[in-house]
């Protein structure tokens, strides 16, 4: 921790230097005879054109600018509607400009390319646009380590990015979508010198567009454009590494061609270093038949529901990860465009751990300890589709949707143990599961909208149509010891589970005047399932297959509303309000298979919304909104049929069961300057449920639980988080500050008691990184995160424990094309069930190289884990225990890998899949 915080201590002294030779510019901005309210301003070093100030100018036309280092410089002046104006001064110290007079523009912007001219930051309405050409990069980097240079934006280690404070959903490229709405596989793949603008904004919502009235619902974008050169060929990079020990490889591609009417792109990856490849977005779809595979049974029980901890950290086993895909999108013509994608995902996890838990079970208290040994692997695939087609200015057609398809396997070694207060064992559990299962799933929408005669007035109709089919087989061997009584199991289940969903919706909007509107709305939903769970009995002696009729279990049902609601829309310039309510009518019906037992549940639900959304000038901006909520429970909860998957946590369904209720309120405050790039960002949600389904825990004397859907009378969950960001400019860093907590109130029932429990999670960050990145990139950061949890039974349960985080990463860009690397991790864990403390430290670092004299290649040396004490260490808590887990992490290895940038432009009619394709090519 010492060498850390001399790091930090190194990184305020150097960018911090002394302000000595700093001067003051000042000087006003006129045009037409008028002054110019925020022109921006821009101070450009002569020597390489890189930014060393910038701000806007006041009401007055007035700007002022401190802290300037003596040089030359040339002062850019950009204004819409104007011509650019740019003044080369020799600064020597304080200096005032006196009046600068901007030219009005006498043509259309967009027939003129004025090249000499760089100018950094434009300001275009609502939108941010930076000139990559301004922002240095080394060669070969990508788009990401592009982002990471620009004024107001910010990428974390984990290549999430967030620009004016707010995180970004989707990253375009010249507009269309790059596979799909996953902002990180454009980020890494794309070259940052294939880039031409970065334009940041606010996109409306696809209803917004059509129709022309603001909703309020907008979501943080980032468009690519490209160089023009870029669209006449094909570009990227292939990757490929050898490490030891161990035999650690990776590799990977990515290839692109763009013009004006196609976008085709195909990347591809494999290695064995715990690297996701894609996002955790696209991780969660290709490990979903996994998950869904573990809730036959091969789980691990967290607060009475199947879960299961897989993959995409250093510190979930050990994974081996192949995949690839193609993303193409085309424009048939103005008013028709098509985007598609397809990945395929390969996925080998092996996971070893152990935990040790901790139970509260009011009059008596046990300890567990459970080792699992799993072997899994995973394969998917996913198709996405969109097509648009607008028919005319009035009429647009919209259809989307996915098919996916899953095929996956797991082995399972598992030995549990739960021992008595004088640490005599009372039950245990030792089972060897092995589980296979496939799922095809597919997801579609139609989307009509049509504008009527009157301005405003519309007509909106979707349809949805949904499926989903499982078939999974999972084979239990094991034995199970209760106070020294034993019982073998030896077991098949095989699950089938089909899904069906469709409905409609209908929205006709009726203009009031004055920006006021009158929407309805109705709408139909229908899910339609189809359960079977087959428990088959194995003789041990004969092998012999006898089907259990008491746990066996299947059953048909169909769930459907019907939805009627009324809005009052008022939009303004600044703000837009909307007010509705609507009456939801739901109704459940299930026979369960082979018996008399039905199930009807109706439930009817008024639900009010508000919402309000308010935009200051300067960006900033307030919302408000309140809407009511139904969660009826599913039919799995609500049939009395036992579920023995594991012999030491039985659940069982509870026709009792009603339908929740919850009110939910959200407030969000944001701001952003342009150009000082102060952010600030609140946040309050507080939700409040009424039959909160929670689980119900007996425990019999042998400690073995049986848990059981409930509804308690009530739950509470407030959070709020806080975040600040602004750069200090006299020391060149850019400090970072943030704080979410959580406060939940619920009840847990164990044993029939009802247990009033208070959970409060607060989490602080902090960091501090340079400005100036030309030399040097360097971040310093913290995470504290503390968990307490108070119950009302018996202060001995009561559990609080911390988790602290200190990091740093650095990078020397030494030469033209030679970097290095190192980032350091320590983690502390400190807690009420920990016997002192507990520490791990992660340090990795790499060097490398461009080669070649076009800059195409690239020569990498990393290691990771260069201490060799990295631990995979982990605690938590539920309502009723504590847990403390271990697992097996990535090992200490050394890798040497070397990167090719790909790149042809010969022709126009160059293809990408003429050159894959061409053996002379």
């Amino acid at each position: 921790m010492r060498n850390l915080f001399l790091i930090a201590l190194l990184s305020v002294v150097s960018f911090g230097a002394s302000a000595q030779g700093k001067s003051k510019v000042t000087g006003s901005v006129s045009g037409k005879g008028e002054p110019l309210p925020y022109v921006t301003v821009i101070m450009l070093k002569s020597s390489d054109s890189t930014i060393a100030q910038f701000t806007t100018t006041n009401n007055k036309g007035e700007f002022s600018i401190s802290g300037v280092e003596s040089a030359e410089y040339i002062v850019q002046l950009s204004f819409m509607g104007y011509q650019p104006f740019s003044q080369k001064v020799d600064l020597k110290g304080d200096l005032n400009m006196g009046e600068l007079v901007m030219e009005e523009k006498k043509f259309d912007l967009d027939e003129v390319t004025v090249d000499e001219e760089m100018i950094p930051i434009r300001l275009k309405g609502d939108t941010l646009e930076y000139n990559a050409k301004a922002f240095k990069v080394q060669p070969n980097s990508s788009v990401e380590q592009l982002l990471k240079r620009l004024p107001g934006m910010e990428v974390d280690k984990d290549g999430n990015i967030k620009a004016q404070g707010e995180q970004v959903q989707r990253v375009l490229v010249d507009g269309k979508e790059f596979f799909g709405n996953d902002p990180k596989l454009a980020t890494k793949n794309l070259p940052a010198d294939a880039i031409d603008k970065v334009q940041v904004f606010d996109k409306m919502s696809d209803m917004a567009d059509f129709s022309g009235i603001d909703d309020g619902n907008r979501t943080k974008t980032i468009n690519l454009t490209l160089k023009e050169g870029k669209k006449n060929g094909y570009f990227g990079k292939a990757t490929g590494g050898y490490g030891v020990p161990d035999d650690r490889f990776e590799g990977s591609f990515s290839l692109n061609q763009f013009n004006d009417k196609t976008q085709i792109s195909a990347i591809g990856m494999g290695n064995n270093i715990n690297d996701a490849g894609f996002s955790i977005s696209d991780y969660v779809n290709f490990a979903g038949g996994f998950r869904n595979l573990m809730q036959s049974g091969l789980a691990s029980f967290n607060n009475g529901s199947p879960s299961f901890a897989l993959g995409g950290s250093n510190n979930d086993g050990v994974n081996t990860t192949f995949g690839g895909g193609i993303n193409f999108n085309h424009e048939f013509s103005k008013k028709t465009k098509f985007t598609s994608s397809y990945f395929v995902n390969y996925l080998s996890n092996e996971l070893i751990s152990e935990s040790s838990k901790s139970y509260f079970n009011n009059d008596r208290n046990f300890d567990s300890e459970e080792s699992n040994n799993n072997v899994t692997t995973n394969t998917n695939n996913r198709f996405n589709y969109r097509l648009d087609h607008d028919v005319s200015k009035q009429q647009e057609f919209k259809y989307s949707g996915n098919v996916s398809y899953n095929d996956a396997d797991v082995t399972q070694e598992s030995i549990q143990r739960s021992f008595n207060a004088d640490d005599s064992v009372v039950n245990s559990s030792d089972l060897n599961n092995v589980g296979i299962g496939t799922q095809l799933s597919g997801e579609n929408n139609l989307t009509y909208r049509q504008k009527l005669a009157k301005e405003g007035r519309m007509v909106v109709a979707d349809v949805d149509f949904d499926f989903n089919k499982e078939d999974k087989s999972v084979f239990l061997n094991g034995i199970n010891s209760f106070s020294g009584e034993q019982d073998t199991l030896n077991q098949n289940q095989l699950n089938i589970n089909n899904t069906l969903k469709y409905g409609g919706e209908v929205r006709y909007t009726e203009p009031l005047g004055r920006g006021r509107y009158l929407e309805a709305t109705v709408m139909h939903r229908e899910t339609k399932s189809v359960y079977d769970k087959t428990f088959i009995d194995i003789d041990p002696d004969t092998q012999d297959e006898i089907r259990n009729d008491s746990l066996s279990t299947g059953y048909e049902n169909t769930y459907k509303y019907d939805k009627g609601g009324l809005n009052f829309k008022l939009s303004r310039e600044k703000y837009n309000i909307t007010v509705g309510v609507a009456a939801q009518q739901s109704a459940l019906d299930g026979q369960i298979e082979g018996s008399d037992t039905a199930f009807t549940k109706s439930f009817f639900n008024v639900l009010p919304v508000f919402r309000m959304d308010y935009r200051f000038k300067n960006s900033k901006r307030v919302n408000f909104s309140y809407s009511g909520g139904v969660n009826e429970p599913s039919m799995q909860q609500l049939q009395p049929v036992v579920d023995n998957s594991n012999p030491l946590q039985i659940s069982v369904g509870n026709p009792d069961l009603t339908a929740e209720y919850s009110h939910t309120a959200n407030m969000r405050y944001i701001y952003f300057s342009q150009f000082s790039f102060t952010s600030f960002f609140a946040n309050l949600r507080g939700t409040y449920t009424k039959d909160k389904i929670s689980n119900s825990i007996a425990v019999d004397e042998n400690f073995r639980q049986v848990i059981r859907p409930v509804n308690v009378e009530n739950d509470y969950n407030l959070t709020g988080n806080v975040s600040f960001s602004s750069p200090v400019r006299k020391l060149k860093v850019t400090p970072s500050l943030g704080l979410t907590s959580t406060y939940n109130k619920g009840i847990s029932v164990v044993n029939g008691i009802d247990n009033l429990t208070d959970r409060y999670v607060n989490t602080i960050t902090a960091s501090l990184s340079n400005r100036q990145k030309d030399n040097i990139d360097v971040t310093v950061g913290t995470r504290l995160s503390s968990n307490q949890t108070i119950y009302s039974e018996s202060n001995r349960a009561d559990q609080d424990f911390v988790t602290s985080n200190y990091y740093t990463d650095f990078t020397w860009f030494i030469t033209e094309g030679l970097n290095f690397t190192t980032s350091f991790d320590y983690t502390i864990y400190t807690g009420s069930g920990l016997v002192g403390t507990e520490a791990v430290p992660l340090w990795n670092a790499e060097i490398s190289q461009i080669v070649f004299k076009s800059q195409k290649g690239q020569v990498k040396f990393k290691v990771y884990d260069i201490l060799g004490q990295n631990r995979a260490f982990q605690q938590s808590s539920t309502f009723n225990y504590v847990q403390e887990s271990t697992t097996n992490i990535l090992d200490r290895y050394f890798m040497l890998s070397f990167t090719y940038s790909l790149s042809g432009f010969k022709s126009k009619g160059n293809s990408m899949f003429r050159f894959m394709g061409s053996g002379r090519r």
